[in-house]
């Protein structure tokens, strides 16, 4: 507590931690029904840093691990990219190919490294947030623009590049449906069509999926309503 003028943390986990590893994680993680991530909005930015997340499942999961079996980036990279677009029904990114939204992340994989967590008082009336600074990301690039490099905001606004990206090939919805479209669809070569024809089948066999997850949700909520109210007549 004494350590960096003061400035300190204990750390206490109190979830998935009876054990005294996480273990119990690691199967939940690798679970196909899972969706990694924690976010609370906001709530309780003065006593937890959710933002650093997704830096931790690459450093510690796949990297630095050493009670217990990791897990690979594969994995790693595509439960927190494509697996979580999909489960909320963003079918148009979390894949680097032609007609998807081009978000994209550059890591230094041995660079990357998170700080512990600082206090700041930089909120509305002196209100305090946690904050983790990191290593290791070269680049972050959204719609095809850099808007970060280095860890500092690039001069360059993911906005500013509407302009440049007028007429080259974009991902749009039609019908609730992803399609690769080209300002130029007259134009289309017959790779590209069979490329959009792929893109629709993968999207709508996605929705299938998210639609019976709903379903089985609704089921389990519908169950346990039932019986508290089977409860209370009794």
């Amino acid at each position: 507590m004494l350590t960096d003028d003061g400035r300190g943390m204990l750390y206490v986990p109190f979830l998935n931690y009876a054990d005294g590893n996480l273990d119990a994680t690691r199967e939940m993680l690798s679970d196909p029904n899972a969706v990694p991530g924690l976010s609370d909005g906001g709530a309780h930015c003065g006593i937890i840093c959710d933002a650093s997340f997704p830096t931790y499942l690459l450093t510690h999961w796949t990297r630095d691990r050493s009670r217990g079996e990791k897990l690979s980036i594969p994995f790693v990279v595509a439960a927190q990219s494509r697996k979580t677009a999909l489960s909320v029904g963003l079918y148009d990114r979390g894949v680097l190919a032609p007609g998807f939204k081009a978000d994209v992340n550059v890591i230094d994989y041995d660079s990357l490294h998170l700080h512990p967590p600082k206090v700041h008082y930089d909120l509305p009336v002196g209100g305090r947030r946690l904050l983790q600074q990191v290593d290791g990301y070269d680049a972050t690039i959204v719609s095809g623009v850099v808007t970060q490099r280095g860890g500092k905001r690039h001069r360059r606004a993911a906005g500013q590049a509407d302009a440049r990206r007028a007429g080259q090939p974009a991902a749009v919805r039609r019908g609730g449906e992803l399609a690769a479209a080209d300002s130029l669809s007259s134009r289309r070569t017959p790779g590209r069509q069979k490329s959009a024809q792929s893109l629709t089948r993968t999207s709508a066999a996605a929705r299938q999926r998210s639609a019976l997850r709903v379903r089985c949700w609704a089921t389990a909520a519908q169950a346990e309503q039932s019986g508290r109210d089977h409860a209370l007549r009794r």
